[in-house]
């Protein structure tokens, strides 16, 4: 048999070697955890400002409609919230100097959001087509009935716009 010295060194280092073990894992299930709040609370802040710059994107695309409209070159119905957000003053300094954020959009899809990819592939496609026609416009080189161009980059604007918000605000 062994000696009550052995015992009690066996079971002294048991327990040791117990107690690291278990402040090692405790050590990596909170840092673990801690990197996954981190994560989380990052790409929950990235979303937030997807939505915001999506609502930029937003009022500017219908400040170009707007401008079409006053031009009397389209036919189209806008919402009444449309019409408040149009009337504002900030509007005349955005549709100028504001910086047009679909860089930033695109990359923050990339990086945060790529679930959203292929809609945003129609959502950039109409915003594509809305800064082509603006350019047509001002050069006065329509070959086509603009009507027609603006309605279908309408329609492709507001479908994917509508289902990238509802989806970064559903993140949030």
């Amino acid at each position: 048999m062994l000696d009550q010295g052995v015992v009690s060194i066996i079971t002294t280092l048991i327990a040791v070697i117990g107690a690291i073990t278990g402040t090692i894992l405790g050590i990596m299930l909170t840092q673990r955890t801690t990197r996954k709040a981190d994560k989380s609370k990052i790409t929950r802040g990235k979303i937030e400002e997807l939505y915001v710059l999506t609502n930029q994107i937003k009022i500017w695309y219908h400040s170009q409609i707007a401008e079409l409209l006053k031009k009397n070159l389209i036919d189209y119905q806008f919402e009444e919230d449309v019409f408040w957000i149009l009337e504002q003053s900030t509007l005349k300094d955005f549709n100028k100097n504001s910086y047009f954020p679909i860089n930033k959009v695109t990359m923050l899809i990339n990086l945060y959001a790529p679930s959203l990819k292929e809609i945003y592939l129609v959502y950039h496609l109409s915003i594509v087509n809305m800064q082509l026609i603006q350019q047509a416009v001002t050069k006065n080189v329509l070959e086509q009935d603009i009507d027609k161009l603006v309605h279908t980059a309408i329609d492709n604007f507001e479908s994917s716009e509508g289902y990238l918000s509802s989806t970064c605000y559903n993140r949030q």
